[in-house]
């Protein structure tokens, strides 16, 4: 999300881009150019030579929209922009999220470039793997019809109907353990208890409130937690290896344990007020080192 730090839970730290090119440069002239005008074609660069590299690059920051001269050609995607689209007569247009064509050459000389960089200074690694989606499709129908649609999450809750996602940070080491657990889109202001378990139970459509337990056996409360206002806890400061053994389950070098989040859902549950008021994120599958 560009902020330049961490802020401790995926969902608020993820970047999204697609692209796909399916058809040859247009007729005529249009859409924005990404890395300049090797070509020559287009007379928006010094003299007459055509745009330089890496100018027509425009992007206009979002806290301006609409205002010109901004942000400066070259200068590349930042986080947040939105595209500035020049013309090339002096005139200039705003576009935002949506799908745009990238080109800009004529049919004579057809050529289209895309250079893209992404990296991060922050790498956190993923210590486990996702498992056990609350959906049909992956063999977890959910127990009232309460599918999320097809998303690696647990069934659709009363406030995110795509459902509850647990994921983690940090290494699961014995030696040195910066594990971390992140639930996300669980219900707003409600409590919710993270728990870990020696047995996957994957689909064996055991139910668990609204959800699907995933997790089973010899389970652990690692940690109890009241939801931030947009359904996420997580299990800092706890050392999950450490509760662990206090718990009476010593971690072994090699174990292969697995860990899901529940929560409370009592507003608009899925199968009824009254009935469950609870659900489940998906499984998180991880491996123990030394």
């Amino acid at each position: 999300d560009c902020d330049g730090t961490w802020d401790g839970t995926p969902a608020l730290d993820n970047f999204g881009y697609m692209y796909m090119q399916s058809t040859p440069d247009p007729a005529v002239i249009s859409g924005p150019i990404l890395a300049g005008d090797p070509d020559g074609l287009l007379l928006d660069g010094p003299g007459t030579s055509g745009c330089c590299v890496g100018c027509n690059t425009i992007f206009l920051q979002i806290g301006t929209p609409g205002i010109p001269g901004t942000s400066t050609e070259g200068s590349g995607l930042n986080c947040q922009d939105f595209f500035e689209i020049d013309d090339h007569l002096g005139g200039y247009s705003f576009v935002y999220n949506g799908c745009y064509w990238y080109g800009g050459y004529s049919a004579a000389a057809p050529h289209a470039d895309i250079h893209m960089e992404i990296a991060s200074r922050h790498w956190h690694p993923h210590p486990g793997i996702p498992y056990c989606f609350g959906n049909t499709t992956s063999g977890n129908p959910c127990p009232c019809g309460n599918d999320n649609p097809d998303l690696p999450n647990g069934c659709g809750n009363g406030t995110y109907p795509g459902g509850a996602n647990l994921a983690g940070s940090g290494v699961a080491s014995l030696a040195s353990d910066s594990l971390i657990l992140y639930g996300t889109f669980g219900q707003p202001n409600n409590s919710s208890m993270f728990f870990q378990a020696i047995n996957n139970l994957d689909g064996l459509s055991i139910f668990l409130g609204d959800g699907i337990q995933c997790a089973g056996g010899n389970l652990k409360r690692l940690k109890v937690k009241t939801n931030d206002a947009n359904g996420s806890a997580d299990t800092t400061p706890t050392v999950i290896s450490a509760r662990s053994a206090a718990l009476g389950y010593t971690i072994q070098p090699g174990d292969m344990l697995y860990y899901q989040w529940w929560y409370r859902d009592n507003n608009n549950p899925p199968c009824g007020l009254g009935v469950n008021d609870s659900n489940t994120s998906n499984g998180y599958q991880i491996v123990w080192i030394p």
